[in-house]
């Protein structure tokens, strides 16, 4: 793996699981920033958006 990627693996198919992706809070978060700012990294000033990312199934 490298930083750029994520894997994701499953405990058994789960065929909605893309639509799930499409949600907020699954939305891949950089680990150094949850490690920076504990439980605040979910407040405004601490949020990162994420960039164009190809999802692969």
């Amino acid at each position: 793996m490298d930083a750029y990627t994520l894997v994701v693996d499953l405990e058994e198919p789960t065929g909605y699981f893309l639509y799930l992706l499409a949600h907020s809070a699954a939305y891949p978060v950089p680990r150094h920033v949850v490690q920076q700012y504990g439980e605040a990294w979910t407040t405004a000033e601490h949020i990162v958006g994420n960039g164009a990312f190809l999802l692969k199934g």
